[in-house]
């Protein structure tokens, strides 16, 4: 198995759940913005590991993850 199926997908499933599919069982605030921070720090990681291969094109300008999150984060707070 790979990051992206161990560590990745794990990290937003509960934000997505809870927000995208506003499943019942995943409603708990604390949980919902646990999840995008592991979500927002993982991309971090994504982010680090790929820019360095990107620099200059459009792939590059377009990775923002904090703009990104900032969304995320005020539709649960």
């Amino acid at each position: 198995m790979d990051w992206q199926a161990t560590d990745l997908n794990r990290s937003w499933s509960y934000a997505f759940l809870g927000v995208a599919r506003a499943s019942p069982a995943h409603q708990a605030t604390s949980e919902i913005t646990l999840s995008i921070e592991n979500w927002t720090r993982h991309m971090r990681i994504l982010v680090a590991c790929l820019q360095p291969r990107v620099v200059g094109t459009q792939a590059a300008k377009s990775v923002d993850v904090d703009r990104s999150f900032h969304v995320c984060v005020s539709c649960v707070t």
